[in-house]
């Protein structure tokens, strides 16, 4: 793999974000690490739009090419959200963001009013919009989640997929079947492992999980930037560094 197409979300800083430390003083860090794509979470932001563009200029000068997760669905009881979606990807714009990840949401299939009115929107955008597999039953499931970007394939609706390769333990799917059904619509990765326990589920660094992670990569389109999305305790850059170059040997 090369080193540009690895991202890194800020959920890999979570210690240091539930300490309140801004998402703004974690991009250098990433930078030194000589990596270019850093992922930033809506969570985690603070003050709208000072956030945004105090990012944006950091990353600039860095050379950090920005993504952008946004923690809703497109539609909410059947209902595209389209003032919330106006609104987040407006966020990305001035984030200078050129990909944004939704979850699917409570999606029940389109009227003509909810598809003319998302085609405009998606008009108005110039990056990448994508949904991601959750960790819910309502929109984390393949056959939620194929159903959905095939209808936007079949509409032209500029909608792709970012393929999580951990959540799917969430909703007791496995990644490498689902990686092989979902592949044509793949547009971003997200990558950690998963270790089931009797308490449930929770996200393990690489190789510390049951997920056969480098097979699951191996079924989806060479080439995709790919997310390190999990929490790497106390000491992140230090953890950074050895999943890196487990990437890096790919």
């Amino acid at each position: 793999m090369n080193r540009e197409q690895i991202v890194v979300n800020t959920i890999v800083f979570l210690n240091e974000l539930a300490g309140g430390k801004p998402q703004v003083e974690l991009l250098e860090g990433i930078h030194l690490l000589g990596l270019t794509k850093v992922e930033i979470r809506r969570e985690y932001l603070r003050v709208f739009p000072d956030d945004l563009l105090q990012i944006k200029s950091a990353a600039q000068a860095r050379q950090l090419e920005v993504f952008y997760s946004v923690p809703d669905g497109l539609f909410k009881q059947g209902e595209l959200q389209d003032r919330e979606l106006e609104q987040y990807l407006a966020e990305a714009d001035r984030l200078g963001a050129k990909l944004v990840k939704f979850s699917v949401g409570e999606f029940n299939g389109f009227s003509v009013e909810s598809l003319t009115k998302l085609k405009q929107i998606l008009a108005e955008f110039a990056g990448i919009v994508t949904v991601e597999n959750d960790q819910t039953k309502q929109s984390g499931t393949m056959k939620t989640n194929r159903k959905f970007l095939r209808v936007c394939q079949e509409n032209d609706l500029r909608i792709y997929g970012t393929f999580d390769v951990g959540n799917w333990y969430w909703v007791g799917e496995d990644p490498l079947t689902n990686a092989l059904e979902l592949k044509s619509f793949t547009r971003y990765i997200h990558l950690k492992d998963a270790v089931c326990e009797n308490s449930g589920v929770r996200a393990a660094s690489l190789d510390q999980g049951s997920i056969a992670w480098r097979q699951v990569l191996q079924n989806l389109p060479s080439g995709l930037p790919v997310a390190l999305e999990y929490p790497c305790g106390d000491r992140p850059l230090e953890a950074l560094q050895e999943e890196l170059s487990k990437l890096l040997e790919l």
